[in-house]
């Protein structure tokens, strides 16, 4: 990554059923957490003030109007930056790593 990013940390959640799947990066591409979590605002709320703590967040969201809105409205409350991933813009990544989620 660019020196020019502001960006230090990287939040992926993958909406599932019964709660998320969370995967956060650091700049350099190494994993910070990886579990998952309930689908509830305050675990929201304290892992994006957590991270917001270790530098600038980013999360990101494919569906932003439908099953994400909690995840985002928490991320705004906290100041995170939000980054939307459009349907082909993520099956392409996906196809770029096979067999990994």
């Amino acid at each position: 990554m660019s020196p020019k990013h502001s960006i230090d940390i990287f939040l992926g959640l993958d909406i599932r059923k019964s709660n998320y799947q969370t995967c956060t990066l650091d700049r350099e591409g190494n994993k910070v957490f990886d579990k998952p979590l309930p689908q509830l605002k305050s675990e929201l709320a304290a892992l994006f003030n957590d991270f917001q703590d270790r530098g600038a967040a980013l999360t990101t969201a494919h569906q932003p109007k439908t099953i994400n809105a909690l995840p985002i409205a928490v991320a705004r409350d906290c100041n995170c930056e939000i980054a939307y991933l459009l349907g082909l813009a993520l099956r392409k990544a996906a196809d770029l790593h096979p067999g990994c989620a």
